[in-house]
């Protein structure tokens, strides 16, 4: 399997299979450590992130750009090379935000029969740095796909994910996520494929019972990649995961 091949599976797998995209530069900036998992609030709002990406072939490999706005209209970019080795392949990227702040990320990515593996670090503005180990495996009708992320002073999140085909281009998903304090967030969803990529509603419950609704849709044209996400949750509310992963590429808290 080539470099943009891999890519590609992993962008679908870790979309079908509910968590983070582990190929994209601005899902993981732990610059600091994980954070607990929180409850919703009261007050529902609706707040909508848009994320494009465009994967380039390379003699070595493959270079991935990404531009992400959040809800504030601000922007952050990321530009990721993937490197073929005799082993795999290891990517080296750098996150912007909106302020001009620099993450760095680096790391490997491994396919051994279904299963595809990464183990990578990520460096935050402020020179600290966290980790991030994830595994995805897919068999005949299953996804399943566990992510470890461990900030600076080794604290720990753990999601533990897995998709099961329902149909014709239809999934069905469900996550764990465990925060350092024990407590969790459960959700379940379904993916349906479309003419022109996938789309996936989920609902998230947090430790008390309080939920939230996600709205998801990646389309592919060519080598670009386009995602939009829509949160409908309660204000204050904050998902077991990694207190980095709330902030931008560049450091800011994203909305």
């Amino acid at each position: 399997m080539n470099v943009r091949s891999l890519i590609a599976c992993m962008m679908i797998a870790t979309y079908v299979a509910p968590m983070a995209l582990a190929a994209d530069p601005a899902s993981e900036t732990p610059a600091q450590s994980p954070a607990p998992a929180a409850e919703p609030a009261s007050d529902s709002s609706v707040k909508t992130t848009t994320s494009t990406s465009t994967i380039e072939k390379t003699d070595t490999g493959a270079v991935k750009t990404t531009q992400k706005t959040g809800p504030s209209g601000k922007t952050a970019t990321g530009t990721t090379t993937y490197t073929k080795t005799p082993n795999g392949t290891i990517y080296n990227g750098t996150v912007t935000g909106p302020n001009g702040k620099t993450s760095t990320r680096e790391g490997t990515i491994n396919k051994d029969g279904n299963t595809v593996t990464r183990d990578g670090t990520v460096t935050g503005p402020n020179g600290k740095t966290g980790s991030v180990n994830a595994s995805t495996t897919k068999t005949d009708g299953t996804i399943d796909r566990n992510v470890t992320r461990t900030g600076p002073d080794g604290k720990t999140v753990t999601t533990q994910s897995n998709a099961t085909k329902t149909g014709d281009g239809t999934w069905s998903t469900n996550s764990t996520t465990t925060g350092p304090n024990g407590k969790q967030v459960n959700g379940t969803g379904t993916v349906t494929k479309t003419d022109s990529g996938v789309e996936r509603n989920s609902t998230r419950t947090g430790p008390n019972g309080g939920t939230s609704n996600v709205k998801e849709s990646r389309t592919r044209d060519g080598n670009t990649v386009t995602s939009q996400r829509e949160v409908e949750r309660q204000k204050g509310e904050k998902p077991a995961k990694n207190t980095a992963a709330k902030k931008s590429k560049g450091g800011k808290k994203r909305k």
